[in-house]
């Protein structure tokens, strides 16, 4: 029997959970899936995955590899929710680990930069006389070309 996937919303950014609760919902309305577990909306998913990161502005879907006790404990979770629980007071709670772990688990090149990056890129930005450029503030990768350039962004 195929399981299902709950929603749970952090703006672009999409947790989809596979449990074996109920069927394939989109914001609450069933979606047609088929035989072999492949969903209209969402595309194909294999029987026995988990738990997923979907980006639906990009049409990403990464597979989270939790492990036994953490699905467990989480299915539970779903359970209490399907029983009438309260939805919104997990999904802040989740929305609110994510906010604070993405930071950290980046790759170093896609995170912000760092303070002594932009520290030194100001400096570079006040002998030159000109203003840092927003791009240059989007990421480490970003402030790097920067101040290799010396301010001669392109």
């Amino acid at each position: 029997m195929l399981g299902s996937f709950h929603p749970l919303s952090f703006g672009f950014v999409v947790l989809l959970v596979y449990s074996t609760y109920g069927s394939i919902f989109d914001n609450g309305r069933p979606l047609p899936t088929s035989h072999s577990g492949a969903c209209a909306a969402y595309g194909p998913w294999q029987v026995g995955m988990s738990f997923f990161l979907v980006d639906a502005e990009s049409e990403f879907t990464l597979e989270l590899s939790l492990s036994q006790q953490s699905e467990q404990d989480l299915r539970r979770q779903l359970a209490k929710l399907q029983e009438g629980g309260d939805a919104g007071t997990l999904s802040r709670r989740l929305a609110a680990e994510l906010s604070r772990l993405v930071p950290e688990m980046l790759d170093w090149d896609v995170k912000r930069p760092t303070k002594a990056q932009i520290a030194y890129a100001r400096s570079i930005c006040y002998q030159r006389k000109i203003e840092l450029p927003e791009q240059a503030m989007e990421s480490r990768q970003a402030m790097h070309l920067f101040i290799a350039s010396r301010g001669r962004w392109p």
